[in-house]
């Protein structure tokens, strides 16, 4: 049988990280081992039932066919009362939001939208995964500006930024609150980086997922609303995943310029067409409807991060500022003398405990994992006290 050819830009993609630790984990599972998770990148909570129940009403009403490829209106005004009630962001829901099968789905189409073959695109180092592989696949180049790290976590530098931009630049990627480092950036970062967009005219892609997830007392601020010139080259990037628990549900949204939201709508149907109806008429319900459970997920992400910081604190050798958003922590473990992705490895087949390698996330991220509190104190308990364990042998 002829080997099949496989056009190069997807070969050119490497593995997920995460992917890669949960098929280890699981075939260690499969062999009867008990294994502890501490690598989702998900909430570990049902969804809501009133959105549950908003989803089973619309199906029984006919919500089961296509709709227009930039979303159900209904559920674009829900969303531009959300942005103007909770971001200080006015938007057109006419010509201004796009529904998306998920976040993943409004990242890819933000991408294919503005970046052309041969453009460079800075993304900060660490960054999530999948961005590099997106604009890989659109035939742009990814160029990295390291953060710098302290005691206190990964800040920005503008310089590194400025000196890192070339005529070929055509967009910033940003995630605040920052997956994997747990950033959350402040104010005076967000407008250094739309004066440099503005200075060279740049489109911002910003990646705003874990927005309801921030702690002691931070803001969530988003760049579009702190100028108009900033929203004016700005994509916002949301989805309901992480707020309302709704991973497998794939549902996002896009706000932008109305000439970004038309090119970014051409990307949807000729790949995803639209997300599906039922579950739009669930996205009306969760925006507009009772946050309780939102306030509930929150506290009990508060406590986790707590537990979790607080044993990590107790393994030798192990530095772990306390996140300042998301449901992840980026331990530093450097002192131990092991490339991540042999620790991580090392920490599965030891003590049976995933984690996802830092070196995953670039290179700045080398000598660090992340770990996600998104399960339940059960497992972070047990799961950091054999990472503890299986530390301290190397320490030694």
């Amino acid at each position: 049988m002829p080997k099949p050819q496989i056009a190069a830009r997807i070969a050119s993609i490497p593995p997920s990280g995460v992917a890669e630790m949960m098929r280890l984990g699981r075939e260690m599972e499969q062999r009867g081992e008990e294994v502890i998770y501490l690598v989702q990148g998900e909430p570990d909570f049902d969804t809501p039932p009133h959105i549950i129940e908003a989803a089973r009403e619309a199906m029984a009403r006919g919500f089961t066919h296509y709709v227009p490829g930039e979303g159900l209106l209904e559920l674009r005004e829900a969303v531009a009362e959300k942005l103007a009630r909770e971001n200080d962001i006015q938007a057109d829901p006419k010509s201004e939001i796009l529904i998306t099968t998920g976040a993943t789905m409004g990242l890819y189409a933000a991408v294919m939208a503005v970046v052309d073959p041969g453009d460079e695109v800075l993304l900060t180092d660490p960054a999530y995964g999948p961005y590099e592989a997106m604009v890989g696949l659109a035939g742009g180049r990814v160029v990295f500006v390291p953060l710098m790290k302290s005691d206190r976590g990964f800040y920005f530098v503008s310089e590194e930024f400025e000196s890192r931009v070339t005529p070929r630049t055509k967009a910033i990627v940003i995630n605040t609150p920052n997956n994997p480092t747990g950033k959350v950036m402040t104010r005076a970062e967000l407008e250094m980086l739309g004066e440099l967009a503005q200075r060279h005219d740049l489109i911002i892609i910003a990646d705003e997922v874990y927005e309801k997830l921030v702690y002691d007392g931070r803001q969530h601020v988003s760049i579009a609303a702190l100028a108009p010139e900033f929203k004016a080259r700005t994509i916002v990037v949301n989805s309901f995943s992480k707020t309302y628990a709704m991973t497998g549900w794939r549902l996002g949204y896009n706000v932008a310029n109305s000439a970004l939201t038309s090119a970014m709508t051409k990307v949807i149907y000729q790949s995803g067409r639209c997300a599906t109806a039922f579950v739009q008429r669930a996205g009306i319900v969760a925006l507009r409807e009772s946050q309780d459970r939102v306030r509930q997920m929150f506290q009990a992400y508060l406590e986790r991060r707590r537990l979790m910081t607080d044993l990590l604190a107790t393994i030798p050798g192990v530095s772990c500022p306390s996140p300042e958003g998301t449901f992840y922590v980026f331990p530093d473990v450097s002192s131990f003398g092991m490339g991540t992705w042999d620790l991580a490895k090392y920490l599965l087949n030891e003590v049976k405990v995933v984690t996802t390698p830092g070196r995953y996330y670039g290179v700045q991220g080398e000598g660090h994992l992340r770990l996600s509190f998104a399960t339940s104190t059960a497992n972070i308990r047990l799961g950091i006290n054999r990472i503890g364990h299986a530390l301290e042998r190397l320490w030694r």
